[in-house]
This record gives structure tokens, C-alpha cells and sequence, in this order.
């Protein structure tokens, strides 16, 4: 014998706003669930040093080092199905350019290395 079970959730816009500024004052300060955490490593392609990455519109510094919030903005982070960054879109604070930074895979990098 099935059962069947029809449940009908609300969405709560106020207290997931919230939950998401509470969220992102810890990842910054490094408080409560992001105490311990620490930034995956990234592996820039070899004609680029660390902090060249450049808006192609007016050559702002477009650095994942920087949490000033003052040169850039993330807008967008498109996973793999295993979880792999393989696009992020941010928005230069200067120019107000938005760019598509496309990432290799780690195996693709991994292969090109050696």
C-alpha cells in the first residue's frame, strides 16, 4: 500500500536575507561556521603572476586576495557537477565592466604542467 504525502512549504524572504548577511559577517570575520575554514588553493595559468588578472576595459587590478570590496564585485560562481569552479563573474567597481573569468579544470592544469 502507497502513501502519499503532499507538504506545501513558505518561503521565508525576510529571515533568509537574514541567514545570508549573518553567513556572509562570518565568512569575513572569520567567526562561527567559517572559524577554522581556510580558501581553497588557486593555481593561476603560467603567463599570470599573482594579482595581474586586469579589467579589460580600464586595466583595474582584479585580485582574489582582495576583500576590500573596493575593485571588485562577485556576481556569479558556476559550478561543475562535482562541485568544480569553472566560471566566476565579477564586476569591476571602477568601470562597471562585468567579466567572465573562465577556469581550466584542476586535471586540464594539472596535465598542462607536466
Amino acid at each position: 500500500m502507497k502513501r502519499k504525502f503532499e507538504l506545501e512549504f513558505t518561503i521565508d524572504d525576510l529571515k533568509a536575507v537574514k541567514i545570508a548577511g549573518r553567513l556572509f559577517s562570518e565568512f569575513y570575520s572569520r567567526e562561527g561556521f567559517f572559524k577554522d575554514y581556510s580558501m581553497p588553493e588557486h593555481v593561476l595559468p603560467r603567463n599570470l603572476q599573482e594579482g595581474t588578472v586586469r579589467c579589460p576595459q580600464c586595466n583595474n587590478v582584479i585580485s582574489p586576495d582582495d576583500f576590500s570590496n573596493t575593485a571588485y564585485e562577485v556576481l556569479d560562481a558556476i559550478v561543475d557537477k562535482r562541485g568544480e569552479l569553472m566560471k566566476v563573474v565579477v564586476r569591476c567597481l571602477v568601470c562597471k565592466c562585468d567579466i567572465v573569468i573562465v577556469l581550466k579544470p584542476r586535471s586540464a592544469l594539472h596535465n598542462s604542467i607536466f
